[in-house]
């Protein structure tokens, strides 16, 4: 058994049990059997999150997710998926919460579905999310145990379809979300209230101390990333209006962050003004390259790319809200 990304190879039989899914109305997606089998390549390109975030804009009713497959490699056969949901939505509050798992029907009472709630815990945390809800069903023993062996925190319960579900709290890491809720004390708009969990833990790769630090007093309103970077890892995708609590290296709450504006430029066209705002070293357009220069490099290196002053980036702007 093990857990693979979506893939063609397993798709005939991820079909079949999809049908099934969707005889019983177990599956949160609205997307049909017979419209995958149309367009398999783009299903599975889209579970994968190689469809851009473009896509998920023009297509409202899509979440980003994170998608996982338990298979069994010898039989080539779908035995069932985890799929972590990147902001919480309240269709999705009302449903299963951040995490989504089911086992196709000749595989159930097996344990399976306990591995894969492990394993969406797993994703969530390497995603990080600073904290997840998951509503459980009152008799699954085996995820209400999942979730007391990694801390889980009763929050409350209510009735779907006749059933009582409980809601469960999943904190990642107790001092983003100490400062969160301190944070929504200060500020309780109806954004915030709707967006309770819909905040990420953010931590520089290189320097976290200094950099959150220049964050914290003002002097840091900006940040970029390769594009490159962003479509070949298991990242969430930064949108306008997210929330980031800003790590140090030692994953201590520094400050809390909202994104404010996110544009796509060439390496060669970014420019002082931009390097003023990301307020590292002495804030000049010569710094800023020679810096993300041998950053980007050693980056592209890994994936046995090349450096190129037409590299597509993300630039990201944020404001502080709370320190």
């Amino acid at each position: 058994m093990e857990f693979i990304r979506p893939s063609l190879e397993y798709i005939d039989s991820y079909l079949e049990a999809y049908s099934f899914f969707e005889k019983e109305k177990s599956i949160f997606s609205r997307i049909t059997a017979e419209e995958i089998r149309r367009n398999k390549d783009t299903y599975i390109n889209g579970l994968n999150n190689l469809i851009t975030e473009k896509y998920y804009e023009e297509n409202s009713f899509l979440i980003t997710s994170t998608t996982y497959w338990l298979v069994d490699i010898d039989k080539k056969e779908f035995i069932g998926y985890v799929e972590v949901y990147h902001r919480l939505t309240e269709e999705l509050y009302n449903a299963n919460g951040h995490i989504d798992c089911i086992v196709a029907p000749q595989y159930r009472k097996m344990g399976y579905g306990n591995k894969l709630g492990a394993k969406g815990l797993e994703i969530a945390k390497e995603l990080k999310l600073c904290e997840v809800l998951i509503n459980c069903d009152c008799n699954n023993i085996g995820l209400k145990k999942i979730l007391e062996n990694n801390e889980g925190i009763f929050s409350s319960e209510y009735y779907r379809e006749g059933k009582k579900i409980e809601r469960y709290r999943v904190i990642f890491n107790h001092s983003a979300q100490k400062m969160w809720r301190k944070f929504l004390e200060m500020w309780c708009t109806d954004e915030l209230r709707e967006n309770e969990f819909n905040y990420y833990c953010f931590q520089f790769n290189k320097d976290a101390d200094e950099l959150s630090e220049l964050v914290k007093t003002g002097i840091k309103k900006a940040t970029v990333n390769l594009v490159f970077s962003c479509e070949n890892k298991n990242i969430i995708y930064p949108k306008v209006g997210d929330f980031n609590i800003v790590l140090n290296s030692k994953d201590e709450a520094v400050c809390v962050v909202k994104i404010i504006k996110i544009e796509k430029r060439k390496y060669i066209d970014v420019d002082e003004q931009f390097a003023i705002l990301e307020g590292e070293g002495d804030k000049s357009l010569l710094y800023w390259r020679k810096v993300h220069e041998e950053k980007f490099k050693k980056v592209l290196e890994e994936h046995h790319q090349k450096f190129d002053c037409n590299l597509d980036l993300y630039l990201e702007r944020f404001r502080l809200m709370y320190k």
